[in-house]
């Protein structure tokens, strides 16, 4: 949920909605960030998702929208931290796959 954070045109329904989406299995995790929904005054264009899931070891694969990521992602093992950066797309859906 997002707004200007500045006036009350929340109230009038000037707000843009993420729906945030992650399921996971023994073998994979699948991250779905759709495009937000609703305008408000002074939104920016697109928005950038900096990621982070824990997972006990680094992954075999990572993947956005099918295509594999090579150097877009960094897994710390001491903290057990994946990281990824996300640009949004207006149009698409972002699919992150983590095997």
């Amino acid at each position: 949920y997002e707004d200007d954070g500045i006036t009350e045109a929340y109230l009038e329904g000037q707000v843009a909605v993420t729906e945030i989406c992650c399921a996971a299995d023994e073998e994979t995790l699948e991250l779905t960030i759709p495009p937000r929904q609703g305008t408000y005054e002074g939104m920016p264009e697109r928005r950038v998702w900096d990621v982070s899931i824990h997972l006990d070891e680094a992954p075999e694969r990572v993947e956005l929208n099918r295509d594999p990521l090579a150097d877009e992602w960094s897994y710390d093992g001491e903290a057990g931290v994946l990281r990824i950066r996300v640009i949004e797309d207006r149009e698409e859906t972002a699919r992150l796959t983590v095997r």
